[in-house]
């Protein structure tokens, strides 16, 4: 920070006694300093006095202030805590991003007292939302304006998964929100956001699940489950919405003549649950996309989505809980692959048996209506490890069961030897193991973000058949002008398909501007 700024602050700034000198306290998820300090019961080793940082959000999920004495690290500790010292100065660090980006404040600390280091900073709490409202980890990066200065990589958050919103604490001021790789001088993909001192803005962002665009932004508290000091334990939403699309072409070059009726719909209801040690989560989601080709009368399913999660956790401590979830997915119509030319297509049972033929079809159906069922649940313990502000750890461990009830559901198995198109049946089966599901997130730097997920069902019967699903994400921002994201995923369930699933996506984006 420049010399500037801390001479205009030190001047501006009521006298330190006052920890909340903006007053912006009523904007914040947890209450007023001197409530917090007092559910301090630390007991103060002989001759020390306290160092005590408030916090706008929940503790856990902001970065740690850090004491400093003659330029060493004496402690870092939680927002919302008491640091115990012997009497002297000290200097104390808060803010997100690397050592030399945090605020830096002096203090005079005397023994047997409490001195409040007053919020001149202020927080920003970005929710990242799809077109739908439904949040999930979406990526995108914060700068500040005007200097441009980058702050660094965020991302949302999975509320299905119990996960919660990591917390910004900056230098008040003006800061662009951008898609992740976005240029600075973006004209595109991009909003701003003002956060006065000493006061939490909770913004949502609407990003693209595929593209990553941003949709819209602006500061609407779209969070599910919030602090129960600001609005009460439960929260609950419902949003429904569709469309209805007549389309006719007649020698419209580059456009297939004909007819067509396109129709989409979606229904979904989130409840939340927060107070104390205990979490719920539900969700609801319905999706139908589809195009009605006139006067064939055949339907191709672009989305088919039906939902339900359930998430029940209870905190002991603040970093574990045991957790009880349950999941059900299915398709609402049929679903059939479609062929360019007619087609002879043999039908293969579960063991690979013939089962049935069609010679000269254009299509083939795949899925009967409310197929395949996908019922998962299981129980066990949730973990959470955040031992700096660049490394967050979140696990789950315990039993699950899965559950799939294909009815009739065929997939592709086409083997390039014969002349026949092969479709294969997938039987019902039963999956009960061990469950696990592990999320790390690294910065390294406010440059490069590597976040990592992986879920893992080890059935006890088949440890053979474990079902993987493994995605990881390293965000790199190259330049000002440049930036490089690279995703991956892998997905193993030979329950299913004995094929490896890959898919890799690397996106580069630059922009300079000249005059």
């Amino acid at each position: 920070m420049s010399p500037a700024f801390w001479l205009t602050l030190a001047l501006a700034a009521p006298p330190k006694n006052d920890p909340d000198p903006h007053r912006g306290a009523e904007t914040w998820l947890q209450p007023a300093p001197h409530i917090q300090a007092e559910r301090d019961t630390s007991r103060p080793p002989a001759a020390t006095g306290a160092i005590f940082v408030p916090a706008m959000t929940d503790p856990r999920f902001e970065p740690a202030y850090v004491v400093t004495r003659d330029g060493k690290t004496v402690a870092e500790r939680r927002m919302g805590s008491k640091l115990w010292v012997p009497p002297g100065t000290y200097h104390v660090l808060v803010g997100s991003g690397d050592i030399g980006e945090k605020l830096e404040f002096e203090v005079v600390v005397a023994p047997q007292r409490t001195t409040f280091v007053p919020v001149e900073w202020s927080g920003i709490r970005i929710t990242v939302v799809n077109e739908r409202g439904t949040p999930f980890r979406g990526t995108y990066e914060l700068v500040r304006l005007p200097e441009r200065e980058y702050v660094g990589i965020g991302l949302g958050a999975d509320l299905s998964q119990g996960e919660t919103l990591t917390s910004w604490l900056v230098e008040p001021g003006k800061y662009m929100v951008l898609s992740a790789g976005e240029s600075y001088r973006a004209r595109k993909n991009f909003a701003t956001i003002r956060v006065p001192p000493g006061e939490l803005v909770r913004y949502t962002l609407v990003l693209d699940e595929t593209t990553g665009d941003v949709l819209g932004a602006g500061e609407v508290d779209e969070e599910v489950s919030p602090s129960p000091e600001a609005t009460g334990p439960w929260n609950v939403s419902v949003l429904v919405g569709g469309s209805l699309s007549f389309n006719k072409s007649d020698d419209v070059v580059g456009k297939p003549e004909g007819m067509s009726f396109d129709v989409s719909a979606f229904l979904e209801t989130i409840g939340g649950y927060d107070a104390l040690s205990h979490l719920f989560y539900t969700r609801l989601y319905i999706e139908e996309q589809g195009r009605l080709t006139l006067p064939e009368g055949f339907y191709l399913n672009l989305v088919d989505t039906f939902d339900v999660d359930l998430l029940y956790m209870y905190r002991v401590v603040s970093w574990f809980g045991p957790y009880v979830r349950a999941s059900l997915a299915t398709s609402l119509v049929p679903s059939f692959q479609d062929f360019e030319t007619p087609t002879d297509v043999k039908k293969l049972g579960t063991s690979g048996e013939p089962i049935g033929y069609e010679a000269d079809t254009s299509d083939v159906q795949l899925t009967e209506p409310f197929a395949p069922i996908d019922l998962r649940y299981g129980a066990g313990g949730r973990f959470e490890f955040s031992p700096t502000y660049w490394f967050d750890f979140k696990a789950r461990l315990g039993v699950g069961a899965r559950h799939v009830f294909a009815r009739d559901l065929f997939v592709l198995a086409d083997d390039e030897d014969t002349a026949d198109f092969e479709i294969r049946q997938v039987p019902d089966f039963n999956q009960f193991g061990v469950e696990s599901s592990i999320l790390t997130e690294l910065r390294i730097t406010r440059w490069v973000l590597f976040k990592a997920e992986a879920d893992v069902l080890v059935p006890f019967d088949a440890p053979s058949e474990t079902v993987l699903d493994v995605e990881a994400t390293v965000a790199l921002r190259l330049a000002s002008f440049a930036s490089l994201n690279y995703v991956v995923r892998l997905e193993l369930d030979r329950a299913i398909t004995t094929e490896l699933q890959l898919d890799q996506s690397v996106l580069l984006r630059f922009a300079y501007k000249f005059l």
